[in-house]
């Protein structure tokens, strides 16, 4: 049974369970909510270490192959850009539909939100000990050690080699517990999926938010299914776009009710390396680079988030000055929030709104009810373009073949 059909059917029996089941299970502190969070905790249970164990041995086979500092470059070059086309997109989208507004009047719930300086701090701790400690929160300031220990064994492979092997074979063990963990999702998505739906039943139940749920559907639909399938056509070689989505839907349909990159990464890893054939260090070096520099999805509905926010602020609309602030300022805000993975859109809103300032600081709260619904829009965006980048940022330099249909997970 193919991978992706497991999991839809997890998704289905979640459907089923939160219509029959009773609110008070699915609300903080119900049973549902409890299973849910435990669920997520499973999934990324070891993607951290298996993402540092990996990027430690692909940085000296890279030396090795004398390829590291090229595709790094590359890799970085072609994420920025993406992320910088992706919010461009994002504001001229927007602009499309305005004015849309949301009135203040939205009793929000209350929610912790990190500061950016907590953020920007948190990418250099104080001390190395506390790196594993806060990778829960935190997993930018690990993969940096994971880069720098890389480099090192890259520098003296010789006297290195028995670390170097160490992680090899962590890395390896990791992977197993993994695809172990990939097998287990199917379940997992079954709580998961009912909270999910409890969670986006508040927004989409409110006429206020009504036409702003209208405009994000549009826009994800045309970034899904014309932006991202054009633009994987292109860069990687005219390759079949619906073949390759087609190879990650299981990826995608776990990233679309998880709302969390730190749940959905393991099972794309793990998709893009069977179905894809990309081989480990150049997974591990591109998702890394990937998710910290290049979550276009997030910079995408942040962008149209945050036009809805400033129109309902203001009735002058975005002019083009704003719009340039937000075309270089989007960008930095989702790089700054990726510090965490489980940071989605309403982190890059709550930076955005920072840096805004004249009496703007709290201006993301309106959009608090709708967070976990954007989350999952966004994550499923991140988790599409990215599965594809992979192909595209080094397509004549790295083996890729994606698998006949009836051979795909």
């Amino acid at each position: 049974m193919k991978l992706w059909f497991k999991y839809l059917l997890g998704i289905i029996f979640g459907l089923a369970l939160y219509a029959v089941v009773p609110r008070p299970m699915l609300e903080s502190g119900g049973l549902f909510a409890v299973l849910a969070e435990t669920a997520a905790r499973i999934g990324f249970y070891c993607v951290g270490a298996y993402l540092f164990s990996s990027l430690v041995v692909a940085i000296p086979k890279l030396f090795e192959e004398k390829r590291f500092w090229r595709l790094f470059l590359k890799g970085a070059l072609f994420y920025l850009g993406s992320l910088l086309a992706a919010s461009g997109l994002g504001i001229l989208a927007a602009m499309v539909f305005l004015p849309l507004r949301i009135p203040f009047s939205i009793e929000t719930p209350a929610t912790n939100i990190p500061t950016p300086s907590n953020l920007q701090f948190s990418i250099f701790p104080m001390n190395l000990v506390s790196l594993a400690a806060n990778a829960h929160e935190y997993l930018l300031p690990l993969m940096l050690f994971a880069f720098a220990l890389g480099l090192a064994i890259a520098h003296d492979p010789m006297a290195a080699r028995p670390v170097f092997l160490f992680f090899d074979s962590l890395s390896r063990i990791f992977h197993n517990i993994n695809t172990f963990i990939i097998e287990l999702l199917p379940v997992l998505l079954i709580p998961m999926t009912a909270r999910a739906l409890f969670d986006i039943e508040k927004p989409l139940s409110l006429t206020t938010f009504g036409s702003f749920v209208t405009v994000l559907a549009l826009c994800t639909g045309f970034f899904l299914f014309i932006v991202i399938p054009a633009a994987f056509y292109f860069l990687s070689g005219k390759q079949n776009p619906l073949k390759s989505g087609y190879a990650i839907l299981g990826a995608a349909l776990a990233s679309l009710i998880s709302g969390n990159m730190r749940f959905s990464l393991g099972t794309t890893i793990y998709h893009v390396r069977e179905n894809f054939g990309v081989k480990r260090r150049y997974n591990a070096l591109f998702f890394t680079e990937g998710v910290f520099l290049g979550r276009a999805g997030t910079a995408f509905v942040s962008a149209v988030s945050f036009a809805a926010i400033l129109s309902s602020y203001s009735r002058l609309g975005i002019p083009a000055e704003t719009a340039l602030w937000l075309l270089i300022f989007i960008p930095i805000a989702t790089i700054i929030a990726s510090a965490g993975l489980q940071n989605g859109p309403i982190m890059v809103l709550a930076i955005l709104c920072s840096y805004y300032g004249k009496g703007f600081e709290n201006g993301f709260i309106i959009m608090i009810p709708a967070m976990a619904m954007l989350a999952m829009v966004a994550n499923l965006l991140d988790t599409v373009w990215l599965s594809f980048s992979t192909i595209c940022v080094a397509r004549r330099e790295i083996e890729n073949n994606v698998k006949p249909l009836n051979h795909i997970i």
